[in-house]
């Protein structure tokens, strides 16, 4: 996290060099050269060899002299200009503010780089070991990765309702939700927000939805998350309200992504009626003496606003640059329509068939990483490995489990389907392109420090994972260069 004034600030700064041996020829390296790094930043000068690299290095170090610029170096009390600054001042800011590696690090022995960046903790009376330890950290062997990006989360709904008529205050609830996901590795985190439901249930699912994102927003306003959050609104297009709901959230600020969900019993997900029945029993929606009448009053209220929700919410979302997804499509059919309304990313297809036509039509695939660690479909749909092995998936997402993602990637790589590498952008860089994030995703320069650092713990193996479990163990997590977990 960065903040508005720069820790060092370089502006306008000019050198000639003189090359004496060479009948005086005046070399300028460089010519009016402004860049800033804040606090959290890793700033990278690149270039080709004798560029001057070295040499802008050495003038905010105070080794050269300037011909003209500044470069301003604020850090605690700290505050000068090198560029200007007596002898006093500048050891002064390198003993309290600012440390230099050299390409060429004291050759005999050599030293280093943590012991250089130590040095002058140790001159101001700090003992050794605690120096060592607050000059860098040593991964001792584990991975550092890039943050995990979220794009359908549920999880926030859990904390804010823990149990069957439990509504847990909105603020508590959301941190908590926040720090759960932080602490499973990620960095952003698209908060999943219910818009619609039937007539028995509309004003609780409402007030909810509205109490989760002004929460959301509250405490992303006050700084409060460990991750960077925003909204994506799940419209259940077979309830009469889902419109309203969605014109009564949709200019919010956070809200970045909307799916297009359509749970009604007999297609989609639930295309087996007996499945659909058990789901609905074994979560308390409705006794096995009434669940034919509940699933028939689903089917009647569809029937009236499915396909007249399902388009009006989508010209509402693209209308505003909301990006727009399908959920649980099955059929060719279901994507062409889908690609029509404008749909960029295709949650949960539940056929090899949609899947294929929605990669043809250059969509975004996503699964559930539940579906990767437990070995198959809850609902009995299709394997979200079996699309990966056909080319057919880009992201997975924690779906109803924050800690799956991480899981999922550590566990392809140890079954033998996938390097690290490619399975890693399942979880970050592909997401966070999908939802038009490209700032983050990969440790690249230029984009942002989003990081994770892991290690593994491996266990037998199951029936599902025969070659044993890889258990990813989240030590610590940055946030733009910042550690938040």
């Amino acid at each position: 996290m960065t903040t508005n004034q720069p820790t060092l600030a370089v502006s306008g700064l000019d050198k000639t060099f003189t090359m004496h041996l060479q009948g005086g020829q005046r070399l300028p390296v460089p010519r009016g050269l402004d860049f800033d790094v804040h606090a959290g930043e890793c700033v990278v000068l690149g270039g080709a060899s004798g560029a001057g690299k070295s040499s802008i290095l050495k003038m905010v170090y105070g080794n050269y002299a300037v011909d003209r610029g500044s470069v301003l170096l604020r850090a605690g009390n700290i505050d000068v200009d090198i560029a200007t600054a007596n002898p006093r001042e500048i050891l002064a800011a390198r003993r309290h503010a600012m440390g230099y590696v050299s390409q060429f690090p004291r050759c005999v022995p050599r030293v280093p780089a943590l012991e250089v960046v130590a040095e002058p903790l140790i001159a101001r009376g700090v003992d050794a070991a605690e120096a060592g330890e607050r000059a860098g950290d040593d991964l001792d062997g584990d991975y550092l990765l890039p943050g995990v990006a979220e794009v359908h989360t549920d999880h926030a709904e859990y904390h804010l309702r823990p149990r069957p008529g439990v509504h847990w205050e909105a603020m508590p609830a959301v941190l908590a939700h926040d720090a759960q996901m932080t602490a499973a590795g990620a960095t952003t985190v698209l908060d999943a927000v219910r818009l619609g439901s039937e007539p028995s249930d509309r004003e609780t699912v409402t007030r909810s939805a509205r109490r989760l994102a002004d929460a959301i927003t509250t405490a992303a306003a006050a700084g409060a998350f460990r991750a960077d959050h925003a909204i994506h609104l799940r419209c259940e297009v077979s309830a009469e309200d889902c419109l309203d709901r969605f014109e009564e959230f949709a200019d919010n600020p956070l809200v970045r992504l909307a799916s297009l969900m359509d749970h009604t019993p007999g297609q989609r997900q639930f295309a087996d009626l007996a499945t659909f029945k058990r789901y609905c029993i074994g979560k308390g929606l409705v006794t096995e003496s009434n669940v034919d009448a509940y699933v028939d009053e689903l089917l009647h209220g569809a029937s009236l606003h499915a396909d007249r929700n399902r388009h009006a919410v989508a010209e509402a979302a693209c209308r505003r640059g909301i990006s727009l997804a399908a959920h649980d499509d099955a059929t060719t059919e279901h994507v062409e329509e889908s690609v029509g309304l404008g749909v960029s990313i295709a949650e949960f297809p539940t056929t090899i068939v949609a899947a294929e036509s929605a990669v043809a039509h250059g969509l975004s695939v996503v699964m559930g990483a539940p579906n990767i660690v437990r070995g198959g479909s809850q609902s009995g749909n299709v394997a979200a490995s079996a699309l990966l092995e056909r080319g057919l998936l880009h992201v997975l997402s924690s779906d109803y489990v924050p800690s799956s993602p991480m899981q999922a990637v550590f566990q392809l790589v140890a079954d033998g389907t996938i390097r690290l590498q490619d399975a890693v952008k399942l979880i970050s860089s592909h997401p966070a392109k999908a939802v038009g994030l490209d700032d983050r995703g990969d440790i690249t320069i230029g984009k942002r420090g989003d990081l994770v650092r892991v290690r593994t713990h491996a266990l037998p193996g199951t029936p599902e994972h025969p070659a044993g479990l890889s258990v990813p163990i989240i030590r610590t997590v940055y946030r733009q260069g910042v550690r938040v977990a």
